[in-house]
């Protein structure tokens, strides 16, 4: 849903550009219409009026289809007028009701109504082939209505932004044109909250984050290698929130969470899916059910997060990649001094990395804004999974496949369905017994449940001279699992 929503909002502003050499609000509406058309977009109005300086558009429609759905956004109002020599003007006016309709592939129809308020919302070329500029001093959504709504409970849902400016170039007639557009906005909150009747809270999720920029290009490319779509969004300090837990479910945690900057690359093809995430400064909060201390902190210098999949048109055996990278990794004191009371270890902050890749296999073609799983795994590979904290160190690598089962599974055998795996996993560990004799020499550790848990670690691992520990773990169909060659039946 968020990447057709992307994919729709991106389309509404390469529809939105400079009147170049039309002139007069009629002509410049009926230009983008057609514009609109070429992309593949439904642009209408329920009714229109000239006036004074323009054109009154009343039911502005914009929407798409495709064999993945439908997603449709309108408006109760607009007006589009003459701006200098050449120029234009689209003003979207505050106080009035915006609707959203999806309708998606093997989803159910989901229809939203908005209210906007604050200040208006202009659109604005100086002249003939001039970037369009953004404005927005202060820009609120409400929820007004969902369906199908979540009944019993209520829901509520505000999105604030501040400040909002932006640019829009590159947009000129040709539909296979690339376009660019940047955006900045000095603050955006938003704020979902659900509230159960009888219940005295309300559950509330909330993000604010702030000196927040989003770049979009779009370039259609050829017949040959197809479109390209990226998106840099960027932002400085931010925080999100999520709570208190729905009374009688004890499931959900209460989580709190912030940064001091952060960034999310994404690149589109019609085959392709690549994503990054970067945070600096980061801090978790939850508080989980069933810990024995609440609530948990976690927090991390740094934490980059590289994704790499299949997505849209792609179809048969497809490669994936995942790596993750945290720097200055530090769990919170209350964790700290569950496993060390007396403080005898030295807490220092870790690290934690992980490079993974497979192949997924995938049914057939779907349309890019259908709706789709990432596909079936049918081989994995950990090219390294490290962890260093407390002076204990690990090392993991590992290679495992899922055969599809010959009939399928049978009915009813859900587990067999999803293939049979086999495959290994190596692991490498030094600092862990070194650990233990000074958790136990300081007081954190009886000796007795030292001594336990190395007689159990000698039936797992094999000891090193250096004091390492090591362990092969296999998995197969006729063996089924083995460490270090033992058979665990």
């Amino acid at each position: 849903m968020i990447r057709r929503l992307a994919v729709l909002s991106f389309a509404l502003l390469i529809t939105v550009h400079p009147a170049s050499a039309q002139k007069g609000a009629d002509l410049l509406w009926q230009r983008w219409q057609a514009d609109a058309a070429a992309r593949g977009l439904d642009l209408h109005a329920e009714s229109q009026a000239a006036g004074a300086d323009g054109l009154d558009l009343s039911g502005l429609h914009l929407g798409q289809s495709d064999a993945g759905g439908s997603i449709a956004v309108r408006l109760d109002h607009a007006h589009l007028s003459d701006d200098g020599a050449g120029g234009a003007r689209l003003t979207i006016p505050a106080g009035q009701i915006l609707n959203l309709d999806l309708n998606l592939d093997q989803a159910e129809p989901i229809s939203a109504t908005f209210r906007i308020t604050g200040d208006d919302t202009s659109l604005a070329a100086p002249g003939p082939d001039a970037p369009y500029r953004l404005s927005a001093p202060a820009l609120t959504l409400t929820l007004q209505s969902l369906s199908p709504d979540i009944a019993p409970a209520e829901l509520t849902a505000t999105l604030d932004v501040t400040g909002l400016t932006g640019m829009l170039a590159g947009a000129d007639a040709a539909p296979d044109a690339p376009v660019t557009a940047d955006l900045s906005a000095s603050a955006v909150s938003a704020v979902i909250a659900t509230k159960n009747p009888g219940d005295e809270h309300a559950r509330a999720t909330s993000i604010r984050q702030g000196d927040v920029t989003v770049s979009l290009h779009h370039d259609p490319g050829t017949a040959s290698d197809g479109w390209t779509t990226t998106l840099d969004a960027r932002s400085g300090a931010g925080t999100f929130s999520s709570g208190p837990d729905i009374p009688g479910t004890g499931i959900v945690p209460d989580l709190d969470a912030s940064q001091l900057s952060g960034a999310y690359l994404v690149t589109l093809t019609p085959t392709r899916r690549e994503t990054t995430q970067h945070f600096e400064g980061v801090r978790y909060s939850a508080a989980l059910p069933f810990s024995p201390v609440n609530p948990v902190t976690l927090s991390a210098d740094s934490a980059v997060f590289v994704l790499s999949e299949p997505g849209g048109s792609a179809s048969g055996p497809q490669d994936f990649a995942f790596t993750a990278d945290l720097k200055g990794l530090m769990p919170g004191a209350e964790i700290w001094n569950l496993f060390d009371p007396n403080g005898v270890l030295k807490r220092s902050p870790g690290a934690l990395a992980a490079d993974l890749a497979g192949t997924v296999m995938r049914d057939g073609a779907a349309p890019f804004l259908a709706v789709e799983p990432a596909g079936e795994i049918r081989h994995l590979s950990l090219n390294n999974l490290s962890a260093d904290l407390a002076g204990v160190h690990l090392d993991a690598t590992g290679q495992g496949d899922v055969t599809p089962a010959p009939d399928g599974g049978g009915p009813g055998d859900d587990m067999a369905a999803l293939g049979i795996p086999s495959g290994r996993l190596d692991l490498h560990v030094t600092g862990f017994l070194g650990l233990l004799d000074t958790l136990s020499n300081g007081g954190s550790l009886a000796p007795e449940r030292a001594a336990g848990l190395k007689t159990l670690l000698a039936v797992f691992a094999r000891r090193g001279e250096d004091g390492s520990l090591t362990s092969d773990i296999t998995l197969s169909p006729e063996d089924g699992l083995a460490i270090n060659g033992t058979a665990l039946r």
